[in-house]
């Protein structure tokens, strides 16, 4: 009978810390396995908002990226802004794309040669609203209008 209580003893006092230790790792991993979802929640919200910011500025980008490279090519400032102005309402008034539009100023400027800073903006309005009539590019546009030029130049 000792045994027997010394066996049931034995077996209460090694199992009751075992059962608390049990409960502190399960609790420890139910607030891991919590707070990995919320971290993950938080990443996933993080990166949505990034993607939006993201989204709201690429056409800014984009304007940005294409004045660049027309003043690389040696478009005039001045010009530029006019061109810009003209861009955006273009894209407001047809639908069309403003980036292509300032785009558009560097193959206007390479196919009419002797451009000035004040006609640059006018002769691609023209071309811009040319091509958008014939549904056209305004690339295509600015060849045929600086082959006119070099006819009735000549």
């Amino acid at each position: 009978m000792k045994q027997l209580d010394f066996t049931l003893s034995l077996i209460d006092k090694l199992s009751r810390p075992l059962k608390q230790a049990q409960s502190s790792v399960t609790g420890f991993a139910e607030k891991s396995k919590a707070a990995f979802m919320q971290i993950g929640g938080g990443v996933l919200a993080l990166a949505g908002t990034g993607m939006a910011i993201r989204g709201a500025l690429s056409p800014a980008i984009e304007m940005y990226d294409a004045l660049n490279d027309a003043a690389s090519k040696g478009i005039d400032d001045q010009a530029l802004k006019a061109v810009q102005r003209d861009a955006l309402r273009f894209s407001t008034t047809y639908g069309a794309s403003a980036v292509e539009f300032v785009q558009s100023t560097e193959s206007i400027n390479s196919a009419i040669a002797g451009l000035t800073g004040n006609e640059l903006p006018k002769v691609t309005k023209v071309a811009n609203t040319l091509a958008f009539a014939l549904k056209s590019t305004a690339a295509e546009t600015a060849e045929f209008m600086g082959q006119m030029f070099g006819n009735f130049s000549a």
